[in-house]
């Protein structure tokens, strides 16, 4: 393999890989986080209405129904690529978690901002905010347990 070129590892580690136990931990979350949003954008580009028709969004244009596609689609998608080619390189995956940390806090604050500013919750916005939080909180998680990997 040329010098220029990062190795992609695969995703499953096995005993004799390279990593630490809390590395594979680490590199577990940010799968895992990767195919949610993998799994949510795939929804986003292919069925956007039938996705935002369970939290009330309508888009009545082709513009609306683009929009929410590069949103609920392309955006998310976009973001499960990067955390699961993260989840390959050692020296990504810290900075990986860290996105992961921030996109899943800012969609958690923000769900639960609007809950508070709108007066209640409605169906699918609390358990949403639960799992983004759930998640974040094992990101950070992660995102401590292979610090020592990296560091030293």
């Amino acid at each position: 393999m040329a010098r220029h070129m990062m190795p992609i590892y695969p995703l499953v580690c096995s005993a004799t890989d390279r990593y630490s136990l809390p590395m594979q931990k680490a590199r577990i979350v940010l799968i895992l986080v990767a195919f949610g949003f993998i799994g949510f954008g795939m929804f986003g580009l292919v069925a956007p209405l039938a996705l935002v028709g369970a939290v009330d969004i309508t888009a009545e244009t082709a513009q609306g129904r683009t929009e929410l596609r590069a949103v609920y689609g392309g955006l998310q998608l976009g973001l499960g690529v990067f955390l699961l080619m993260a989840s390959s390189l050692r020296s990504w995956m810290r900075p990986a978690l860290a996105l992961t940390i921030c996109s899943l806090l800012g969609l958690a604050c923000a769900r639960l901002l609007g809950i508070q500013m709108e007066g209640g919750a409605f169906p699918w916005m609390l358990p949403l905010a639960a799992l983004e939080l759930g998640l974040a909180v094992l990101s950070v998680w992660a995102w401590s347990a292979c610090r020592h990997d990296l560091t030293g």
